[in-house]
């Protein structure tokens, strides 16, 4: 799966800092600067938040038997 595949996507996703996301709305992808890659996203509470792909542990598609 690319990472603009995800754009529109509700997801679940771990950081390797431990942050979780989930039930997060995809907003956009920037892959402009690659090796490094923006994903930004709107949180479960509203919030607009920034994560660097080469941060994330897990992602997936968000659904309530998700493994943490």
């Amino acid at each position: 799966m690319e990472w603009k595949d995800w754009i529109g996507k509700k997801v679940f996703i771990k950081t390797k800092s431990g942050k979780i996301f989930s039930n997060s709305l995809i907003d956009s992808i920037d892959d402009s600067d690659k090796p490094i890659i923006f994903i930004s996203l709107v949180d479960k509470y509203g919030q607009s938040a920034m994560v660097v792909s080469s941060e994330i542990l897990v992602i997936q598609e968000d659904r309530k038997d998700y493994e943490m």
